[in-house]
């Protein structure tokens, strides 16, 4: 249970360096046609669809 925590929370900090980047990169005005293209209307939208996405692969954790 402790590894699954531990996946968990290094997972959630690279979601949150994403997103932290992604608001860099839509200020300069490069990320923002790829958010509209996604449908992502927000970072929060983005880290719902990544979670989402998480969830269905429980093999996930090994990759990162």
């Amino acid at each position: 249970m402790a590894a699954e925590t531990e996946s968990i929370t290094r997972i959630s900090k690279r979601i949150r360096a994403c997103i932290a980047r992604m608001k860099v990169e839509a200020s300069k005005g490069t990320a923002q046609a790829a958010i509209k293209n996604q449908h992502f209307s927000t970072a929060d939208n983005l880290v719902s669809i990544i979670v989402s996405w998480l969830s269905m692969d429980p093999t996930i954790t090994q990759r990162f």
